[in-house]
């Protein structure tokens, strides 16, 4: 049994499409059932997040307009894949129908629960047409709607799992299947009452970890258009190589960074049924790529993490006295419950300093549970620079010469927080 994921970028035109169906049904895994896990077609999810801000504020008209690109946009991979399929084209209509009366007719005005309604059909569409082509063009395949698979609570934007039912349902619905290969939605899960949850942004890589470990499978194969996982970026750093080996720990310190190679979530589940995540490219399939397992002893280059569009976050206590355990306390609670994930902190007697990417929805819900106790003051568009296993060469290169707010630095770790120049 294996898994694959796939991102937007690896179907974002007909011809990927083939491309990544054409890799599917490759000889080299003739005898291995495949899961494979599909993110929604190129920007797709953008464009429904659109619809969703223009629903909520009201301008309906403006919002069918936008479904009805996406949807045209969509129709059009049917003519370029040829495939007229009667069963697709009622999906197809039902998914329409389904938008639409959740733009004018929202029987739930949380925003967060009208998101998740919305933004999951791009991963319902997506499926549904590369399986249908790979259907007719190779052999029998299974569609499979995520809700039935990944169960989670209520917590729309960013669910959580309940394992158990989870991997209940995996191993008894997997059973029930007679295909070789199978397709079904990355970002999504399902509550008990049979409403759409996703998992928070880019998270494909965690569905098709939460699948794997349901099943104790061999291997998961996040599928890219980059060769694997680099030390660095190589659109920004003329020294980023290709790291083919990584272990566990080391991904996930990377992720918690904000290298965006792999999901943050993906590795605890592989890591706990000792499950090795491969990272390779769909451009060049026949590469290795590289391999994420239980590693020792591996001599890494200098890491480097750079990311843009954070925001500092200053809390003083209103009556100024000390920030004790108590106050302490409140703000981490505030930042777990909002699911916002904090890439650097720092406390001093009468402050705490916390980084975090910009996100305008969280920003609003930080001041508003905690601006009753704190004076917060907000820095935004500052850039964080995290650099793991330095050497001299690396600090000569990198190390920041103005603009810098605070340096952090651990046995292994350096951080710099950077005002925008």
């Amino acid at each position: 049994m294996n898994v694959f994921k796939f991102g937007g970028a690896s179907i974002s035109s007909a011809d990927s499409m083939k491309n990544i169906a054409k890799l599917i049904a490759d000889q080299a895994y003739a005898q291995t059932r495949i899961v494979n896990v599909i993110s929604a077609i190129g920007k797709t999810t953008n464009a429904l997040e659109q619809v969703v801000r223009l629903t909520l504020s009201q301008q309906y008209e403006e919002a069918l307009s936008e479904w009805h690109a996406i949807l045209a946009y969509h129709l059009a991979f049917l003519d370029q894949l040829a495939i007229n399929d009667n069963d697709l084209n009622k999906s197809i209509e039902h998914i329409d129908q389904y938008i639409k009366s959740r733009i004018i007719e929202p029987i739930n005005t949380h925003g967060n629960f009208l998101y998740d309604q919305i933004v999951s059909q791009g991963e319902v569409l997506s499926t549904k047409i590369i399986a249908t082509y790979f259907h007719q063009n190779y052999e029998p395949s299974s569609w499979v709607d995520a809700r039935t698979w990944i169960k989670t609570d209520s917590n729309y934007t960013d669910a959580n799992i309940d394992w158990k039912s989870t991997q209940e349902a995996i191993q008894t619905n997997i059973n029930t299947i007679n295909t070789r290969i199978v397709f079904t939605q990355g970002f999504l899960g399902g509550t008990p009452e049979g409403f759409y949850t996703t998992l928070g942004r880019e998270g494909s890589d965690f569905s098709a970890a939460i699948i794997a470990s349901s099943l104790v499978c061999d291997r998961v194969t996040i599928w890219k258009d980059v060769l694997g996982v680099y030390n660095a970026d190589p659109k920004l750093f003329d020294f980023a190589r290709l790291m083919p080996k990584i272990s566990y720990q080391e991904a996930i310190e990377m992720t918690y960074y904000g290298a965006q190679v792999i999901h943050p979530k993906t590795i605890k589940p592989l890591k706990n049924k000792k499950i090795s995540l491969h990272v390779r490219s769909f451009l060049e399939p026949k590469s290795e790529g590289t391999i994420v397992a239980d590693f020792d002893q591996i001599d890494y280059p200098p890491i480097v993490v750079y990311r843009e569009n954070q925001v500092m976050y200053r809390f003083q206590v209103k009556d100024f006295s000390f920030l004790d355990e108590a106050n302490l306390g409140k703000i981490i609670a505030t930042f777990s419950d909002l699911s916002y994930r904090i890439k650097l902190i720092q406390a001093t007697a009468i402050d705490l300093v916390i980084v975090a990417d910009e996100k305008v929805n969280k920003t609003d819900s930080i001041l508003d549970k905690l601006q009753d106790i704190f004076t917060i003051t907000l820095t935004k568009n500052i850039k964080l620079l995290t650099i793991r296993h330095a050497n001299q060469e690396i600090l000569e290169r990198l190390y920041p010469k103005n603009n810098v707010l605070i340096t952090q630095k651990t046995s292994d770790t350096i951080q710099f927080v950077l005002t925008k120049a």
